[in-house]
């Protein structure tokens, strides 16, 4: 399994104290409409397992998954996330 945690909605102050905290691994960030940040820490919470953050506008989301996750896959699962809190 790649996604440990359910993904889980965050805020800026989180999001930007993981950026800082160590250099991040894996990051991108795409600007434009439908712009994002995306990481994960740099340091392993226990072999492949990553905590993810990601910013999407104004919204932010963090879970634990695998370092192997592609950003794609990333993005659906916090997608997918932000379609169940808008429900």
């Amino acid at each position: 399994m790649k996604q440990i945690q359910p993904v889980k909605q965050s805020t800026e102050q989180d999001f930007d104290f993981a950026l800082g905290v160590v250099p991040p691994a894996r990051f991108n960030v795409v600007a434009g409409k439908d712009g994002y940040a995306v990481f994960a820490m740099g340091e392993a919470v226990s072999g492949s397992l990553y905590h993810w953050h990601v910013a999407i506008g104004q919204a932010y989301w963090t879970f634990l998954g695998c370092i192997t996750l592609t950003e794609a896959e990333v993005l659906a699962h916090v997608r997918a996330a932000a379609a169940e809190v808008a429900a």
